[in-house]
């Protein structure tokens, strides 16, 4: 074991390099106020700084000058950094891992698998499963054919993998252990295969062992109270023009100027030069404090990241939007018109921009409580879809709507109808909101839930859940075939398909989100006991006798038409009340009741560290066009996001001023 911490401690996070995506243009992507005020000359920035206080290339400290004074060089910017005390550089992170001792003497008597023998447990002990058509693939993206270093150390899933193997030996329960059904009890030659493979894992692929602490915050079975630094280095930084050029690129919207590079050249800041710690951490602060350049990053950056994070690109008009006339009762049945669909594209960033002071760049609330508030930036014509009497001033666009003034489910952002919009479905279509779920997800965790395979159901069905309550037992019949849509009936199909409607919540999910259209209109029971229910969108098709049907889980032999009747008996009523639907959380013994889309999300944030690791894969992706992430940004991010009250802006701070973003590409820039 102290053979594994010198390698983890000296070398081999160093290969967390491989981990750094191409920046290719083609390629689409995947907590108190800040402490650094504004600069003492109110440009925004100060001088960049060595750590003893001296210009980069001086020879001897800075001169101080009192504060608000005037100062030579362009900015006003020969004056002592105001952007953070220059002796107390922003510390590496770290975290303490303990483990018991009986395991740290068994990993201490083995020596590593080799990179073959690796590949071979793999493939012998879990392709079976995992591999592309078996039972579980959709819980492993590993590509068994070529499991080898690179692969493995490249897998997003790769610490799931790795602590489940870790568990079989030493016994934790999350996440299960793997393989199913080893006994390693009195079979030592078996104990040793498995214990030579995670000692591969964590000399070759220490970040793998890393992110799988980070993940799970178990009692650690590496190292007795042992401090890992995180220290990743990259193996091959760029130049200070490339690093400038990325970040204004990315950031800004556009290449650099003279301007740009005087901020750092009249300091020592040659273009040629190799970038360091320093420059990453002075052009980061610039970023914060400059207000050029933050004017230009809420203008075009975090327009970019805004509108890739929401799926703004999937909310469009209605087909016939002629047809569409809006507002009132009539959205139950309409859809939505250009100028709705165009305004619901702005809407996330318009909430993110409206909480950042232009002049200072202070946000009032957490990046969490714009999430999970009631308040969403309209204009005149998406107050009328909301049922908003918003007074927005002549000359403005943008109005503040309390959501569930009108309407008490509209209690979050993932209850606007941008959000709803962007992942058009609803519980009429055979997905019943299941992709609302996997957005969610994806939007709080920066995870991809993969889509249902045509492979093995599964045995072994086990009891539903008590506290989970619904009628909802449609399916999607096709001559003799009977495809299982309905909140239960998927659940009843399978133990692999109640792995995901289960555990990842698209169960509760189907529930909670039901109230809401396919493009975000409002249900209730009422709107299916009308007349004119047909003109419903989307209800003609679900009212369609011949396809589709209600079955019971119990009894294949049952099977009735789904009719108006049955579909309104899953919503409620106008006063919020619904009969034998009800959607919970159940973790040891225990359950919680999920009433809302709102409580739903709470559950998947968890103790809050959900936020930050998303934005560690939402971030490269948004700004960057880069679909991976590593430790690095992980351990960054969250120090940013507790460090700063929640905010947002601190974690793209953090993020340009980290060695991945600083890092050379394939092309050795």
């Amino acid at each position: 074991m102290t053979r594994f911490f010198s390698a983890l401690v000296a070398t081999a996070l160093a290969a967390l390099g491989v981990m750094v995506a191409s920046r290719c243009a083609d390629q689409l992507p995947e907590v108190s106020p800040a402490a650094n005020g504004p600069s003492s000359d109110g440009t925004g920035v100060n001088p960049p700084t060595n750590q003893d206080g001296t210009s980069p290339g001086a020879t001897s400290p800075a001169t101080p000058q009192e504060p608000g004074t005037a100062a030579d060089g362009p900015n006003g910017l020969n004056k002592p950094s105001a952007l953070g005390n220059p002796d107390d550089p922003h510390p590496l992170p770290t975290a303490k891992v303990s483990a018991s001792a009986a395991f740290q003497a068994k990993l201490d008597r083995v020596t590593p698998a080799s990179e073959a023998e690796v590949g071979h447990f793999l493939r012998s002990r879990c392709a079976a499963c995992h591999a592309s058509g078996g039972p579980n693939a959709s819980f492993w993206t590993l590509n068994f054919d070529e499991a080898t270093k690179s692969v493995i150390r490249t897998d997003p899933d790769a610490h799931v993998a790795f602590q489940a193997i870790v568990n079989t030996v030493e016994g934790f329960s999350k996440p299960k252990s793997m393989p199913p059904g080893v006994d390693l009890t009195n079979n030592s030659d078996l104990e040793t295969e498995f214990l030579r493979v995670i000692e591969w894992y964590v000399t070759e692929a220490p970040e793998v062992a890393i992110a799988a602490y980070l993940e799970y915050q178990l009692v650690n079975p590496f190292g007795e109270d042992v401090k890992v630094t995180f220290d990743y280095q990259c193996p091959s930084p760029v130049k200070f023009k490339t690093y400038l050029a990325r970040f204004t690129l990315d950031a800004l919207g556009r290449y650099p100027t003279e301007e740009d590079y005087a901020l750092f050249t009249q300091f020592g800041y040659n273009r040629e030069d190799i970038v360091t710690e320093a420059m990453r951490k002075e052009v980061a602060r610039a970023f914060m404090l400059y207000k050029p350049w933050r004017t230009q990053f809420i203008e075009k950056g975090l327009r970019n990241f805004a509108h890739k994070l929401s799926g703004a690109a999937e909310i469009e008009p209605s087909s016939d939007p002629s047809e569409v006339p809006g507002g009132g009762d009539d959205v139950l049945k309409a859809g939505l018109t250009k100028e709705e669909a165009a305004d619901l594209r702005e809407e996330l960033y318009q909430l993110i921009k409206g909480n950042i002071d232009p002049e200072t760049g202070a946000e009032s609330r957490s990046y969490l409580d714009l999430l999970m508030g009631n308040t969403i930036p309209v204009t005149r014509a998406t107050a009328k879809l909301y049922q908003c009497n918003v007074n927005i001033p002549s000359g403005e666009r943008w109005g503040q709507c309390e959501m569930n003034s009108s309407n008490p489910l509209r209690e979050s952002y993932f209850t606007s109808f941008s959000y709803l919009a962007s992942k058009p479905t609803s519980f009429l279509d055979d997905n019943n909101n299941y992709g609302r779920i996997a957005t969610l997800y994806f939007f709080i965790r920066g995870q991809t839930l993969k889509a249902a395979t045509d492979g093995p159901k599964g045995g072994n069905i086990a009891p539903l859940p008590d506290c989970l309550e619904s009628k909802d037992t449609r399916g999607h019949r096709a001559g003799d075939t009977f495809a299982p849509i309905g909140t239960i009936q998927i659940p009843y199909t399978g133990n692999v398909c109640q792995s995901c409607h289960l555990d990842r919540n698209l169960a509760n999910g189907s529930i909670v989100f039901r109230p809401f259209g396919s493009w975000g209109q409002h249900f209730s029971a009422e709107d299916f006991r009308r007349a004119d229910v047909l003109s419903i969108p989307n209800a003609k098709e679900a009212l369609n006798a011949d396809r589709r049907r209600v079955s019971d889980p119990q009894d294949a032999s049952f099977n009735a038409k789904v009719d108006a009747a049955f579909l309104a008996s899953l919503l409620p009523d106008s006063s919020g009340n619904v009969e034998g639907e009800q959607a919970c959380v159940t973790s040891d013994n225990s359950s919680i009741l999920v009433n809302s889309v709102k409580d739903l999300a709470r559950t998947l944030i968890g103790d809050g560290r959900e936020i930050p690791r998303g934005m560690a894969r939402h971030i490269p992706r948004g700004v960057s066009n880069i679909n991976s992430t590593n430790s690095e940004l992980v351990q960054e991010m969250e120090e940013a996001y507790f460090s700063n009250g929640g905010k947002l802006m601190p974690l793209f701070q953090a993020y340009f001023a980290s060695e991945t973003f600083a890092c050379g590409n394939q092309e050795g820039n």
